[in-house]
């Protein structure tokens, strides 16, 4: 269970980040990141289980507990904001930590405060990095909105099959129609040009195709693995 902490120079004068966390399956993203995102990753919708809304993810690994299929180089040096945060939060205009996050340490990493008291540089970064997370959700929701009010998301079935006949199926997963969006009257795809939310779907839908590299690539690391042993 996460231990939740509001962060401060008194309490973590001596507290230090490690650079890399854990990475997880999949994490959230926000509209600005969909252009540099959609070139190594799908980008898909899903349900938050509390409150049923949807809100943007990229999947980075076809399945829960295992590592990232591309590394930074195949993702093109993309890191999602909501990696480069992770343990760090927002609770009424201030900062909090999950003191349990393993990217917290007394020993390694980068000092989170100065001699003085100050954030140092890494705690600056992550500063900056949260506050444009936080504007970021608010364009997310207005983006998903708009799609559901127009009723442009559906739920996809992904099922994949790999060496030695296992299959994985991914479940909870939404994406834009493209046969919905096309259908939409010129009033409505203009304010959706002139708003971006329609190269958004476009930059959504079409990173589905991410999976086919994904699959691939995770079938060829088990063949290799097959190989050596």
């Amino acid at each position: 269970m996460a231990r939740f902490e509001l962060l401060s120079a008194d309490q973590h004068q001596d507290l230090r980040l490690i650079a890399q966390g854990e990475t997880p399956h999949f994490t959230s993203v926000i509209t600005s990141e969909f252009f540099e995102a959609a070139n190594s990753l799908p980008i898909m919708l899903t349900k938050n289980s509390e409150t049923g809304e949807f809100f943007a993810v990229v999947i980075l690994s076809m399945k829960s507990g295992e590592p990232p299929i591309k590394n930074l180089a195949q993702r093109g040096g993309f890191v999602p904001l909501s990696l480069q945060c992770q343990g760090f939060y927002i609770s009424d205009q201030q900062i909090a930590i999950d003191r349990d996050n393993p990217r917290f340490s007394s020993t390694e990493g980068e000092a989170l405060f100065t001699a003085s008291r100050q954030p140092a540089e890494c705690l600056r970064k992550v500063q900056h990095t949260l506050g444009k997370l936080h504007i970021g959700q608010e364009q997310n929701q207005a983006f998903i909105k708009a799609m559901t009010e127009n009723q442009l998301i559906e739920p996809v079935d992904l099922d994949f099959s790999f060496e030695k006949g296992e299959r994985i199926s991914l479940k909870g997963l939404y994406s834009i129609s493209l046969d919905s969006l096309h259908q939409l009257d010129d009033a409505k795809v203009i304010e959706f040009f002139r708003s971006g939310y329609m190269q958004l779907a476009y930059l959504v839908a079409g990173s589905l195709k991410q999976f086919n590299s994904l699959a691939h690539m995770r079938n060829q690391a088990l063949l290799s693995k097959t190989e050596t042993t």
